[in-house]
């Protein structure tokens, strides 16, 4: 589904066997988890850090060539960084767009994959500012790049509804895979594993 140019939402993309697959596959990093807020946790690092990262980047294409299908803005190249979220409750995150310096300046799409818990995941509209609401369930996957690179987006209530065959996997928790192709970032990945809450403060005052 096409939600505005360069936006792509891919309902189940994942089937449950992939999608235990990649849950499983993040426990591998589990050790690598910091602390972003007092409800989430992440791990930034390029892909090729991360344990399989050949499996990381053939799922990523694969989701990207879907994506290019729907909708020609969508460009697919090998994302660069994998940015690893761990949601521990019902709350998210406020608006912002994805243009820190770790974010990558190109117009290359990020690619979002959702595992676990539901969440509403809000977009403005690029040309109206309108709100659009889309629900993001396990194995959903949506990507923005193109004219949607910088858009306003955020992460609304997370519901605690994991899939059962996930719960032995993960908990009741709901995880975010996403994948940016920002290249300058290679080599200077340390400066950006802990989270900048002044950075990201500062970002949610530039969507207001």
């Amino acid at each position: 589904m096409v939600i505005m140019p360069g936006c792509v939402y891919i309902k189940n993309a994942l089937s449950q066997d992939e999608q235990i697959k990649l849950a499983t596959l993040s426990k591998k990093w589990e050790e690598k988890l910091l602390p972003s807020t007092v409800t989430r946790n992440r791990v930034y690092d390029a892909i090729d850090r991360f344990p399989n990262p050949d499996y990381l980047l053939k799922l990523s294409r694969q989701l990207l060539s879907e994506g290019n299908v729907m909708d020609k803005e969508i460009i697919v190249d090998a994302p660069t960084h994998l940015l690893f979220l761990q949601y521990n409750a019902k709350r998210g995150m406020g608006f912002h767009r994805d243009d820190s310096a770790n974010d990558g300046s190109k117009l290359n799409p990020v690619l979002s994959i959702s595992l676990g818990n539901s969440c509403v995941f809000s977009i403005k509209h690029i040309d109206t500012n309108e709100q659009i609401d889309v629900v993001l369930n396990s194995g959903d996957v949506i990507m923005f790049g193109g004219q949607s690179r910088f858009m306003q987006h955020s992460v609304g209530l997370v519901a605690m509804n994991c899939p059962d065959y996930l719960i032995p996997i993960i908990g009741k928790a709901r995880l975010n895979y996403t994948m940016r192709y920002a290249p300058e970032i290679l080599g200077k990945e340390e400066q950006y594993k802990i989270f900048d809450a002044v950075t990201y403060r500062n970002n949610i005052n530039k969507t207001k």
